[in-house]
């Protein structure tokens, strides 16, 4: 499966576009937003906040992913069963 870019709603201060970045690139969080402060401070000022909340705006949320058909498949720590009990429950 092809990866996209996201803008992370689990790991986010503002908008996300800094998770969204360090999850498609597997890196921490903390580095990608420590990188992107100093680069605004020193390169760009007002124009890169533009283009942080351009790109937050433009970027889709990672809750309009597809949906992950994988999760039903070679899940060894039994989380898709545990949705599903949890939907049972719901459902009694």
């Amino acid at each position: 499966m092809k990866k996209k870019l996201y803008c992370s709603t689990k790991d986010k201060k503002i908008l996300g576009v800094c998770g969204g970045i360090a999850e498609y690139f597997d890196m921490d969080p903390t580095i990608v937003r420590i990188i992107v402060a100093i680069a605004i401070i020193l390169f760009a000022g007002l124009p890169g906040l533009i283009i942080y909340f351009v790109l937050g705006f433009i970027i889709p949320k990672d809750t309009e992913k597809p949906y992950d058909d994988s999760l039903k498949k070679n899940n060894n720590n039994n989380d898709y069963n545990d949705i599903k009990e949890v939907e049972k429950i719901d459902r009694e």
